[in-house]
Formats: structure tokens, sequence, C-alpha cells
């Protein structure tokens, strides 16, 4: 994720070769221009990287604050868990507290990065889980949930607290854009990974909300890192949602129309059925 970013920085070249030829008048700015551009883009690009480097050495620095305040949490947690072992509730708060955990390891881990073990996961599992967290935040929205899983099998590998934090980023972006409810649609089927029809076949999630839509403007620069059209708003979501899609094999794409609404689709390698591991 963001030591990704910061490994380039260190390894990229730091001279900008800048040669217009010398000569008088309109022709001199003309040559420059390109120059001029060129120069721009790379500034803006290093200021970029400085960003994503000063948020990874403060974001390792408040993980472990917070780790440091989890751990009474935890234990509050498990104590409840077994006085009363056949709590539902507890059982769920402390599926959360685990991922929770799970992601501040992750922010602890920036200056020597490791990657996410992977492991054959229910998709199925996942959406359906996810959806049932924000159930509460949909219906005091007046949201309507349809879901259709076609794809089965859905096994694919990959990291399940990774796959819960992308649905679930995916889902609370949609049930910000319909501010007057909605229906938030999610299914689930197989197609090629590519366009190639004799690819290898791949799992398709699709996530769609009857919003407010967005301009292509705002669609091309929807995955940069910073970008966003939210008052407070990091533009980090969507950025860290791609990069956990790429770190899976898979790819990720959105379209949108103004006053209709958004559909994300993302496609994943998929394997054949296995059982998955708890």
């Amino acid at each position: 994720m963001l030591w990704s970013a910061i490994t380039w920085m260190n390894a990229r070249p730091s001279s900008i070769n800048l040669t217009p030829s010398v000569q008088r008048g309109p022709t001199l700015q003309a040559n420059l221009g390109p120059a001029r551009a060129t120069f721009d883009d790379s500034t803006a690009e290093d200021a970029q990287l400085e960003r994503l480097a000063a948020l990874g050495a403060h974001s390792a620095g408040l993980a472990h604050e917070l780790k440091n305040a989890f751990v009474p949490v935890k234990t509050m947690v498990q104590i409840l868990r077994e006085q009363h072992p056949k709590d539902e509730l507890c059982d769920l708060v402390n599926r959360e507290l685990v991922r929770i955990d799970s992601l501040l390891n992750q922010m602890l881990r920036l200056t020597s990065p490791s990657p996410a073990r992977h492991h054959p996961l229910s998709v199925h599992e996942v959406l359906a889980y996810s959806l049932r967290l924000l159930q509460p935040q949909l219906a005091a929205k007046g949201i309507t949930i349809k879901t259709a899983w076609n794809a089965a099998p859905d096994q694919v590998n990959g990291s399940e607290h990774q796959m819960q934090q992308v649905i679930m980023n995916l889902v609370l972006n949609a049930l910000e854009a319909m501010e007057q409810g909605g229906t938030l649609t999610v299914s689930t089927e197989h197609r090629p990974l590519n366009d190639d029809p004799s690819a290898s076949p791949a799992l398709a999630i699709q996530i769609g909300d009857t919003g407010c839509g967005m301009p292509p403007w705002v669609l091309s620069k929807l995955f940069s890192p910073f970008f966003t059209t939210k008052a407070g708003g990091t533009g980090l979501g969507l950025h860290l949602t791609r990069r956990i899609i790429e770190d899976h094999q898979g790819v990720i794409s959105a379209e949108s129309t103004l006053g209709i609404g958004t559909v994300f689709a993302i496609l994943l390698p998929r394997i054949e059925a296995q059982v998955c591991r708890e």
C-alpha cells in the first residue's frame, strides 16, 4: 500500500532533463512549453509522494498508540464472551476486533512490509457478512438491498479481512451517494478475467447504487490518491481499495451516470471449489 509509493520515491531518479532549443522570440516560448509541463508534472508527483511518505510515518506511530489502547478492550470482550458463550453479538464484536487488530498490525509493518496471507475464501460469505454489519445504517436511510449470488463456486484466493475492507468501503460510498434512500444491488457472476473469451474464468462482484452519480471528470480521477469530493475526506479509500484488488491479481472499474447511479465491478481470479479455512 503506502510503502510501495515510499520505496518508489527513494529509488526514482531525481534528475529532470530540460533541454529546450536556445532561440529568441516566440519560438523560445514554444520550445519551453513541453519542458515546463514536464517540470510541473514532476513537481506535483514529488509533492504527492512526500505526502504519502509523511502519512506512512504518521500512521505507524498512530497505530502503535492505538494498539496499546486496544489491549484492555480485547481483554474485556474476551471476558464477556466467556460469561456469555452463546451470545451472537459478542461473537460479532470479537470478529470485528480481530479485523481491527489485523489492520493495526498492517500499519505497524509500513517500514518492513510483508504480503497479506491469502487462502481460499468464500466471496458470498464475505459479502453477506459485510452487508449484515452495515444493515442498520442502510435501513436508517431507507435503502433497499437486492442481492443475486450467481457465482457458484464462489471461491477465490485472498485475505478475508482485506476483502471485507473493500466491500465495506464500496457499500459505504454507495450509502453516502443515496441521501434520499434508494436501492443497493450486490451481485456475483462468472465471466472471463479479460476480453479474451478463452482466458481463465473470473469471479465478478458488482456493487451498484441509485444515487446521484458522478460526472466523467470525477470518474477519471476516482482511484487517484488524495482525490476527494467529500468535505473532510482523505481521498485514500478508493485508492487503497484498488491496491487491495490488484494485490489479489484482480481489477476494479466503475461506471456512473449523473442522476442515475454508480456501479463498481471487481474481477478476481476464481479457483476450484475447496473447503475454506476457518
